[in-house]
């Protein structure tokens, strides 16, 4: 791995390689390779490394490099003895501290990708919100002339990231939240009624929270990111383990009732309220953290081409194709056959388009 110590490490694996098991490390340095040419040190101290692909239910193969020095003990296990390992106290506080640590870390690249292709992302941005009007048109075609064809191929486009994407920028930011402070529901039960913060990005705080009911909304930078609504999530976890500021907005989208769990009272939650909560985050850091790894890593990919490229996404066995076509030119014209009506002259009009794109190949 570039810039490893010359001595062997005592456990090594490589980005490709298969993922058939994690390792209980007693502590020792890590070093990390995401695939940018350089190293990131860690210290391990009674954790499980190599947890992450085990959380990932397309990952059957390492996503990064790593090297272990200096370790008293290393022992493999299987996944059914991670889970094991991660619902006791020690094990799997410390291993959501190394993960979390992780998460952190591929933040920074994510964000240090970003500065870097910041012309590229912003002609992406420009051509991804076109793609969602261009999208939104055809649905309103097909089904106001029942045009099937057309349908199908808003329905492809619709499953496109570049059509979430686009998505994700139109919406509004949530960075303008009711200051109204939650409700005790019980002893770690707090309601938090629409448009309330929960926290805000840059804030200091050492609190962590899982939601029970309700949507939170996630922005950052003043965009939005996500919104968290399934039950059972974790969020904030972060401060919870590492301290330091919130690196995110949240807010309320609509009366939300969430588990506030306090660094200070962590021990007595798991025991009498959640004793997988632990191996709960674990997973929910993993997910985010390949999220982050595969977001810089396709950036730096399509940043790499000559010109911003959509998939077709025509038909599932298509999906690798790319399509060169001017999302604005495509707009343009299906707005004016739309103010023309003739439903024949643009059905023909879609499939001369849906071959162009199926035949273009970089």
């Amino acid at each position: 791995m570039p810039g490893s110590r010359t001595r062997e490490p005592i456990l090594s694996y490589s980005r490709g390689e298969p993922a058939d098991g994690a390792y209980i490390v007693s502590r020792g340095s890590l070093e990390l390779d995401f695939g940018e040419s350089r190293t990131h040190k860690m210290t391990a101290n009674n954790i499980v490394v190599g947890t992450l692909e085990l959380f990932l239910s397309d990952a059957e193969e390492r996503v990064f490099d790593l090297a272990l020095y200096s370790s008293s003990k290393v022992v493999k296990i299987d996944k059914p003895t991670v889970h094991e390992m991660l619902a006791g106290f020690r094990f799997g506080y410390n291993t959501n501290i190394f993960l979390a640590q992780l998460l952190e870390l591929s933040n920074e690249l994510y964000i240090e990708s970003e500065k870097r292709n910041a012309k590229f992302l912003k002609e992406y941005r420009r051509r991804s919100e076109i793609l969602v009007k261009m999208v939104d048109v055809l649905f309103e075609i097909a089904e106001r002339y029942h045009l099937p064809d057309v349908d199908n191929i808003a329905a492809a486009y619709h499953e496109l990231e570049m059509y979430h994407d686009g998505s994700a920028y139109r919406r509004p930011s949530t960075i303008h939240a009711v200051l109204s402070p939650p409700t005790a529901r019980s002893k770690f039960i707090e309601l938090f009624k629409k448009n309330a913060l929960v926290c805000r990005e840059g804030g200091m705080g050492k609190k962590m929270y899982v939601l029970l009911e309700g949507k939170i909304s996630v922005s950052a930078g003043g965009s939005y990111v996500t919104t968290i609504e399934q039950a059972g999530e974790a969020f904030g976890e972060m401060s919870l383990f590492l301290g330091g500021r919130r690196t995110a907005t949240l807010v309320a989208e609509e009366d939300s009732h969430l588990y506030v769990v306090e660094h200070k009272n962590i021990r007595q939650f798991v025991k009498h309220k959640s004793p997988t909560l632990f191996l709960c985050i674990a997973e929910a850091l993993s997910k985010r953290i390949w999220q982050n790894i595969y977001r810089f890593r396709r950036l730096n990919t399509m940043a790499g081409n000559a010109r911003v490229v959509i998939e077709t996404g025509l038909k599932p066995a298509e999906r690798e194709l790319l399509g060169k076509a001017e999302l604005s030119s495509l707009l343009k014209a299906v707005r004016a056959y739309h103010a023309e009506k003739p439903a024949s002259v643009l059905k023909t009009y879609i499939e001369q388009y849906s071959k162009q794109v199926s035949s273009s190949r970089l």
